[in-house]
Order: structure tokens, then C-alpha cells, then sequence
């Protein structure tokens, strides 16, 4: 009985958790859309020049199933500069890494396409796991 009324606790911890992630809960700013707009935020907010940036991503195991990404980044620029997104999530717990211009695990915004059910199912499953 006692671990059936843990089990309902931790499931609707879990659920406020994925409730709290959906876009526009929480007052958090609105999606920026793409991982190069997220990176050109950054990039005026450290005051850095540029003339663009290209971003080639990647999600891992596959695109369907993306559990982890990660991204080559290229600052146009009079010397161009290579970097790399790294992200826990899809969408989320982003971070810039360039070198040459100084950052180092810069995080990015949130943004882009909304937490599908299966980026839930996962996260529970994760929740899950760290509970036992």
C-alpha cells in the first residue's frame, strides 16, 4: 500500500515536470524556432560581430528518434569560427561551445519544436530510472 502511494506521488511529480516543460508554461519566453537563431542570440548578447551563421545538426540514434543532439557550428565572419551545440534533449539543455570567441558551454535558449509524447515517454522513463 505504502509503495503503491509512492509510486502515484513520484508519477504526479513526473507529470507536473512534463507539464512544466511544455512551451509557454511558466512564463518563459517563446521558442526561438532554430538552433542557429538561438546561437546568433547568444552572439549579441556577448556583443560579437558576424555576418551570419550555419549550423549542421545532427540527432542521435536518428532524426525520428532524436534522444541527443549535436550541431557544427560556423560563424561567418573576417576569420570565420567553428564550434559545436551539444544538447541533453532535442530542444533543451543546449550549449555552445566556439573556442576562438571565448565560449564555453554557453547555454542557449530553449526553443524550437514543441516536447512531442515521446520526448514525455522518455523523460518518465529517465524519471523512472532515477527513482529506484
Amino acid at each position: 500500500m505504502r509503495k503503491g502511494l509512492l509510486l502515484a506521488g513520484s508519477m504526479l511529480t513526473a507529470i507536473v515536470v512534463c507539464l512544466a516543460l511544455l512551451p509557454g508554461a511558466g512564463g518563459a519566453p517563446p521558442p526561438l524556432g532554430t538552433y542557429r537563431a538561438a546561437v546568433e542570440t547568444v552572439l549579441a548578447r556577448r556583443g560579437i560581430e558576424h555576418q551570419g551563421v550555419r549550423v549542421v545538426d545532427g540527432c542521435a540514434p536518428s532524426h525520428q528518434f532524436c534522444r541527443h543532439y549535436r550541431g557544427d557550428v560556423l560563424v561567418l565572419a573576417p576569420r570565420p569560427r567553428r564550434g559545436e551545440i551539444v544538447c541533453r534533449w532535442r530542444w533543451t539543455g543546449c550549449a555552445l561551445t566556439i573556442e576562438q570567441l571565448g565560449l564555453h558551454g554557453e547555454p542557449l535558449p530553449d526553443g524550437g519544436l514543441p516536447v512531442r509524447p515521446e520526448d514525455l515517454r522518455q523523460l518518465l522513463e529517465d524519471l523512472r530510472r532515477w527513482l529506484r
